[in-house]
């Protein structure tokens, strides 16, 4: 079986660029930037946020505690109102407008009046009262859904309007039965039952087009029993009243909204606060409108935006640039050495070749003109010409598989390969046989799956690398390890030196420091390594007890059974191939 494989190796120059891209570092920045730009945008934006909800809280406070005021000022008018009736058994309604201009009506406060509490057993000698008071005709009535008055219902109490300030809006309802409305009625009753103030719910009067009306009413007793007999009242515009308590500078600045609490259980947002009094509590929220000093003042948080933005565009952009510089001086760096290396590997390869052809055309120049040579003597240079012309056989060797890996047209083969004879073949051939001592082993089989050309190729690397750059012993051992078949190849010359050891195994590069030698061609442990990995195994270099040890591993046949089909090239011992 042939297999064609690639020994392309890229420099660490490419290979830095392909692990490292240009962009990602950039990338990186941009991605730290923007999270650090949302981070303190986020940030801004809740504190100007929370700002504004205190600011507005703080407005919402004071418009509540100023309405508390106003609706205690309105409940203190109707208890000096009620000390007029309990003063004087009968109040004109001269005196009941002359005291109410004097007290006076707050802002809000839609009307004042006093209503009598009449049981239908006694409504015609109350209706005889109301006449003797006004001096003339009183209608006692009550109205329909429309604020039609019409006439009255039967009811057992009704509770009689009996005076009304301001008179000249409100004096239409002289001798209008409050209780008439229901909404009403039982905060009347309440009231005259408790003898304290009550509120009642917003109502909508007739002829009004909002419910924002309410109505305050406080018992009127009698002075010598105390018990209730008639109540004073206010009639109350609560969008009035509050907007007179909200600052002139901010109430073109919120809008607001007021709902009765009806449950302990409602959601008071942040800002809203709870107005009590009486029987009754109200929930006020006040809203900021758009153009309002009291939103939230976010325009350092967008400025902050813009400027992190830009601030992380132009850091990236800065890294990448930096980046661009550095790797395109890697790359010239890279550029000269690899030019560096290939000026040296072409000298080398001048050398290499030189020495071998100048030895070869020497000897059968002397053969040609050579006459009186003996017959040692043609044999003893036949066999020189032989061994030249061996090792620049080994050379072109090395030359055509770097040369063909760059085009992925190296050719391995799959076969049988007895290592002690590929051993023996290249230790005759290498003319070191007195210093290369091969170890006798772990005596197991020593048959290994691959081509045994490229297997003796790479031995022969090997052999060569520590017959240069070694020490004056080399030694081989062949180990079976069951699936895998491991030869060693050791000196016990001084190692190779740390700063190659990352790329011991790239084209160009030498394991020593070629002293007393010619300098080789840089391609034997590059070739080696990379025929190991075509022909499903690895080489491998360590330091060991004193000794340099380049490792061979290959597979047997027993990785998959005795086909040798079925052994898988391209797979390695322990690695990712």
């Amino acid at each position: 079986m042939t297999l064609r494989g690639s020994l392309d190796t890229p420099g660490p120059a490419v290979e830095e660029r392909r692990g490292s891209p240009a962009l990602r570092l950039p990338i990186a920045v941009g991605l730290a930037g923007l999270l650090l730009t949302a981070a303190v945008f986020y940030t801004l934006w809740n504190d100007a946020g929370h700002e504004a909800e205190q600011r507005l809280a703080t407005q919402v406070e004071a418009v509540s505690h100023s309405m508390s005021v106003a609706l205690d000022t309105v409940h203190a008018k109707l208890i000096s109102l009620s000390g007029l009736f309990r003063a004087s058994e009968i109040v004109t309604p001269a005196e009941f407008r002359l005291f109410t201009n004097d007290v006076g009506l707050e802002s809000g406060m839609a009307g004042i009046g006093y209503v009598i509490e009449v049981d239908a057993a006694d409504f015609a000698a109350m209706e005889a009262v109301l006449q003797t008071q006004t001096g003339s005709p009183v209608r006692v009535f009550e109205m329909d859904g429309a604020g039609a008055p019409v006439e009255l219902g039967s009811r057992p109490q009704y509770y009689l309007v009996q005076h009304v300030s301001p008179q000249a809006e409100w004096g239409p309802l002289m001798g209008f039965d409050l209780g008439s409305f229901p909404v009403i009625a039982s905060e009347l009753s309440s009231a005259m039952a408790t003898g304290q103030v009550a509120m009642t719910s917003f109502l909508q009067l007739p002829g009004q087009d909002d419910s924002d009306t309410l109505v305050m009413l406080r018992a009127v007793t009698e002075p010598s029993t105390d018990e209730p007999v008639a109540l004073v009242v206010a009639l109350l515009d609560f969008s009035q009243l509050l907007e007179a308590r909200i600052p002139a500078g901010v109430r073109p600045y919120v809008d607001w909204d007021v709902a009765e609490l009806t449950s302990e259980a409602m959601d008071i947002p942040g800002n809203a606060a709870q107005l009590g009094f009486g029987d009754r509590t109200w929930v006020i929220t006040v809203t900021a409108t758009p153009d309002s000093p009291f939103g939230a003042a976010r325009g350092g948080a967008y400025i902050v935006l813009a400027l992190g933005l830009l601030t992380t565009v132009l850091a990236a952009l800065l890294v990448f640039l930096v980046r661009q510089r550095i790797e395109s001086a890697a790359t010239l760096a890279a550029a000269h050495q690899t030019t560096d290396a290939k000026v040296r590997f072409i000298a080398a390869v001048s050398h290499e070749l030189r020495t071998p052809l100048t030895a070869v055309l020497g000897f059968a120049e002397i053969l040609r003109d050579g006459e009186e040579l003996s017959d040692l003597e043609r044999v003893a240079m036949m066999k020189a010409i032989t061994e030249e012309a061996t090792d620049l056989a080994h050379i072109i060797d090395d030359l055509l598989v770097a040369a063909r890996g760059e085009i992925g047209q190296v050719v391995v083969t799959r076969a049988s390969i007895s290592m002690r004879d590929a051993v023996h073949a290249v230790v005759q051939g290498s003319g070191l046989a007195d210093r290369i001592t091969v170890v006798p082993g772990d005596g197991g089989p020593d048959i290994a799956v691959g081509d045994p050309n490229r297997a003796r190729q790479i031995l022969r690397n090997l052999v060569e690398n520590a017959r240069r750059y070694g020490g004056t012993h080399i030694e081989i051992e062949i180990l079976d390890q069951g699936e895998w078949l491991y030869l060693e190849v050791r000196d016990d010359g001084s190692g190779v030196p740390a700063s190659i050891l990352d790329r011991l195994f790239e084209p160009y590069q030498h394991s020593g420091s070629d002293v007393g030698l010619t300098e080789s061609l840089g391609l034997g442990l590059s070739v080696s390594s990379q025929l190991a990995d075509l022909m499903g195994g690895e080489l491998t270099h360590q330091q060991r007890d004193g000794w340099t040890v380049f490792t061979l591993t290959l597979p047997t046949a027993r990785i998959e059974g005795a086909d040798l089909d079925k052994v898988p090239f391209g797979v390695g011992p322990g690695s990712s191939r």
